[in-house]
């Protein structure tokens, strides 16, 4: 009997926090099941891993950090899409960091040139794809944005773009496209990669 109690008591949990992950969700024009779908076919989830500081920041703050609750991958991936969304720019945003038009950035988004996701009525560009310091985007970015599959998921994208990989290496080590692009690597190294995905 007391299993059975326990056991409700944690399924009425689960459901209470998917109820938040979903309002969280639709607060952030996020389609649920697009993040479930992109971590079904994620290659790896590893639900064991402890949560990042950032995750746990977003989970509290969306009020999905419920003690006794397991926090499994779907809402990990959630974490991870709300925190990359809010890190990201706007489109007037990403214009000023470019030193362009806001309808000139909606037209590299057009054409491949930045990467960008639809939220509403209103672009949001990942910040992985600008400089840290200045303006402009990262060297060479546009050459793997243009044969990057159009239809990628956000977070596969910024996955395979902060991942290293083999193929890329700078004194002997493995390194991401971010870090390859940054030291002055062949971005077609990178888009023979890109076009893979």
């Amino acid at each position: 009997m007391k299993t059975e109690v326990r056991k409700s008591a944690t399924v009425s949990r689960m459901n209470a926090t998917l109820r938040r992950l979903q309002d969280a969700a639709s607060k952030r024009s996020f389609d649920l099941d697009a993040v479930a779908d992109w971590l079904e076919r994620k290659p790896v989830i590893d639900s064991e891993r402890e949560l990042t500081a950032a995750e746990l920041d977003v989970l509290e703050a969306e009020g999905l950090s419920e003690p006794g609750v397991a926090v499994g991958p779907l809402i990990s991936g959630l974490a991870e899409a709300v925190r990359a969304s809010d890190e990201s720019l706007s489109a007037g945003a990403a214009a000023k960091k470019l030193g362009i038009s806001t309808s000139r950035v909606r037209q590299r988004l057009g054409e491949g040139r930045l990467f960008g996701i639809k939220q509403g009525r209103d672009w949001r560009l990942p910040r992985w794809q600008f400089r840290q310091r200045g303006t402009g985007t990262i060297p060479g970015i546009e050459a793997v944005l243009e044969v990057m599959p159009r239809d990628i998921h956000p977070l596969s994208a910024q996955g395979f773009m902060s991942t290293p990989q083999p193929e890329l290496r700078v004194e002997g080590e493995a390194v991401s496209p971010l870090e390859w692009l940054g030291s002055g690597g062949d971005p077609q190294s990178v888009a023979v990669l890109a076009e893979e995905l």
